[in-house]
């Protein structure tokens, strides 16, 4: 005991009737110690997290970097120019500003960032936290408005071994999928038709103001119909809301038997949105939602919530990309498999790095006191 207290003691003693003490040496060792358990953490398995599966992610990111190939190859074969000033990755999976078929701006930036094959496995991840199984229907609707993330989307839910029910509306935001002759079908077709993805359109609807178009011109409106019904696809005219998403659910269950695993929300279709300004509140990427507006009111988004199936909502790109650690707007693209987005750190939940930059920053700011002491 005497002598584990002089360990504390200074080493020129004490004055009688003074306090001991403690050797300023030793306090450094213990700062040190401790922040070497701190960082040994990150070793540790994390808990209420998923298991990375690195090897699907990267199967995912690489057949969306074979799908850019082969729509930069069908257009440039079909003669629909790609613009280096506005693509200058080259993806083939940018539109233009305006067109007979936009509907809203858009970021230009917000798309080219889906267009990078790591998303596609930052969709494997989501899906996974969602809890999608191999054989399970994943549920998908999506405007034009976001072609990286659709094909992204798709590849993903394929490498998992699920099975995509998709849902297109055709009016696309600037930049998007909003060339008349490149429309979300065309893309589509081109993938399947290379094998590069296997599923086949659930459904589709002109998009757009009403979900029926009804802001573009009449001629454009009937040769989008008529692009619909030529390609075999179930069309969706049904200005209602409340009415068009009881045909979309409708076409979803018995797409999957009933049983959907995820519903998977990209750009801001209103049939998927809704009217009622709570899809504003909903986050970039897994939600969990508590809160349903009016029926009336609902999208598919809330209509699927309302059963208790898993929401994933790309809409927001920049706070989902800086949630999960993948570069905005990245050129050149980086090479598949090597993005922040496959390391556990991106899995660790917002309140673990808020503890430890605290933790660390007292233990800064402890140790700059001491040394001036």
């Amino acid at each position: 005991m005497k002598n584990l207290l002089k360990v504390f003691r200074s080493e020129e003693g004490r004055v009688k009737g003074q306090k001991p003490k403690i050797n300023k040496r030793y306090i450094y060792i213990f700062a040190i110690l401790s922040l070497f358990v701190l960082l040994s953490l990150f070793w540790l398995p994390i808990n209420n997290s998923v298991n990375i599966p690195r090897a699907v992610m990267r199967d995912a990111a690489e057949r969306m970097k074979e799908a850019m190939e082969a729509i930069r190859a069908y257009r440039r074969r079909e003669n629909i120019k790609i613009d280096p000033v506005y693509d200058p990755n080259m993806t083939g999976l940018i539109g233009r500003e305006n067109t007979a078929i936009t509907t809203t701006l858009g970021d230009l930036e917000a798309k080219r960032t889906t267009t990078n094959p790591d998303f596609a496995g930052l969709m494997v991840l989501l899906m996974k936290k969602a809890g999608v199984a191999k054989r399970e229907s994943v549920a998908i609707g999506a405007s034009g408005s976001f072609p990286g993330a659709i094909i992204a989307t798709i590849s993903a839910v394929e490498a998992i071994g699920a099975r995509p029910v998709i849902i297109y509306s055709l009016g696309s935001s600037a930049w998007g999928e909003n060339i008349l002759n490149l429309t979300a079908l065309e893309v589509h077709r081109v993938l399947t038709r290379k094998g590069i993805i296997r599923s086949d359109i659930a459904g589709c609807s002109l998009g757009g103001r009403g979900d029926v178009a009804s802001s573009m011109d009449k001629k454009v409106r009937r040769q989008l119909k008529r692009k619909i019904e030529d390609s075999g696809t179930r069309l969706i005219f049904q200005p209602d809301l409340k009415r068009n998403v009881k045909t979309r659910m409708t076409i979803y269950e018995r797409a999957s038997d009933g049983g959907i695993g995820a519903f998977i929300n990209i750009g801001g279709a209103v049939a998927n949105m809704g009217t009622s300004p709570k899809v504003l509140q909903l986050e970039a990427g897994l939600n969990n939602v508590n809160q349903l507006p009016p029926v009336d009111k609902r999208g598919t988004i809330f209509t699927m919530a309302a059963r208790n199936v898993p929401i994933i909502h790309i809409l927001n790109v920049k706070g989902l990309v800086l949630k999960y650690q993948l570069p905005w707007d990245p050129v050149p693209l980086p090479i598949p498999g090597h993005s922040k987005v496959y390391g556990e750190g991106a899995n660790r939940s917002p309140w673990f790095w808020l503890l430890f930059s605290t933790y660390f920053g007292a233990l800064i700011t402890g140790l700059a006191l001491l040394v001036r002491t």
